[in-house]
């Protein structure tokens, strides 16, 4: 009876091994990975032995599953040869530069692909025979010269939704007003804002769900977000649209100018104890507010006189860690880092 309970526990355990084991490998096949580019500058022939985008230790020398995302990293130069075909719909992303040098080197992607060409990234060719073709229609991407990013390129015909314009304005209370306007809508989950103070590093600041019914719209929807937290100099903004089935598109890159209501300068800064925070000529702060790095408010002073020049602030009872200044509801640039 003992050896019998043995062998039925000894099945138990063999049944549930193998189970996993199909339930890994169905994982790792359908699960969307992220090459990276290595060995700058690199040729691209195809996915062979010298391809030059690697997962880890994995060299990416078959077709890309779905979903897959392929990086060319910056400072990165990566040369097209010969004609290149992507089978499955992917999300090429270059920080760095793509380069086609021949004259009938060619990169042919499927239908769903998204190329994403951050700032101080680009494409060059040497002339228009050099093209990326996504999908079955005209290319997305002819020579001859260099474009920079930032930029996106998408199949029009395949896009889950039809965008009419996506902008940012500055308001007269110095946020930021983000509207966009979609004439049509299929399979359409969700919408993200997203925030770069470089152009090159995005931030998502907020998530809009979908008016369509279902995902699924043919009348004009309007959509709007309004960013509190205006950065100082220029920002970048961007829309990415999320299907149900996980496949994203970005939108153009709009740029908001700001600049804060008379300067500040702080001194010193780090601080031990004591620190003074001088106003430039032209001040109109009303204002300033200090938050720690989880966004509390530590400090409120107000500023009942505005010709004044200096405000001497103490950090006795303060941590060590850095703080952020707001001047009448919005970021400043400088912050405060207490020693």
């Amino acid at each position: 009876m003992e050896n019998q309970e043995i062998n039925l526990l000894k099945r138990f355990f063999m049944k549930t091994i193998k189970i996993t084991f199909i339930l890994l490998l169905f994982s790792f096949k359908f699960f969307a990975l992220t090459y990276t580019s290595v060995g700058c500058p690199a040729n691209w022939s195809g996915f062979n032995s010298s391809c030059p985008f690697f997962n880890g230790g994995t060299r990416l020398d078959f077709q890309p599953t779905p979903g897959d995302i392929l990086t060319i990293p910056s400072g990165c130069t990566v040369t097209v040869i010969g004609v290149i075909t992507v089978n499955n719909d992917i999300t090429l992303i270059m920080n760095g530069q793509l380069k086609f040098s021949g004259l009938n080197d060619q990169l042919h992607l499927s239908s769903g692909t998204t190329i994403i060409v951050n700032s101080g990234g680009s494409i060059s060719g040497v002339d228009n025979s050099n093209k990326i073709k996504i999908g079955t229609g005209s290319a997305e991407w002819s020579g001859p010269g260099t474009n920079f990013g930032p930029f996106t390129l998408v199949n029009e015909t395949f896009l889950p939704i039809e965008l009419v314009y996506f902008t940012g304005k500055l308001t007269p209370d110095n946020r930021v007003n983000i509207a966009w306007q979609t004439a049509t809508e299929s399979n359409n989950n969700y919408f993200e804002i997203e925030r770069s103070e470089n152009g090159i590093d995005f931030i998502t600041i907020s998530e809009i769900k979908s008016k369509s019914e279902n995902g699924n719209s043919l009348k004009t929807l309007n959509y709007q977000m309004i960013d509190i937290n205006t950065l100082p100099g220029i920002s970048y903004y961007r829309l990415k649209q999320v299907d149900f089935d996980g496949y994203f598109t970005y939108s153009n890159v709009e740029s908001i100018e700001w600049h804060a209501k008379g300067e500040i300068k702080i001194v010193p800064n780090p601080i031990d104890q004591l620190c003074t925070i001088k106003f430039e000529e032209g001040n109109s702060i009303k204002q300033l507010e200090i938050f720690n790095s989880i966004g509390e408010i530590v400090k409120t002073i107000s500023l009942m006189d505005l010709t004044q020049k200096t405000i001497q602030l103490d950090f006795f009872n303060m941590a060590t860690g850095i703080y952020y200044l707001k001047a009448d509801g919005s970021i400043l640039k400088q912050k405060l880092v207490k020693l």
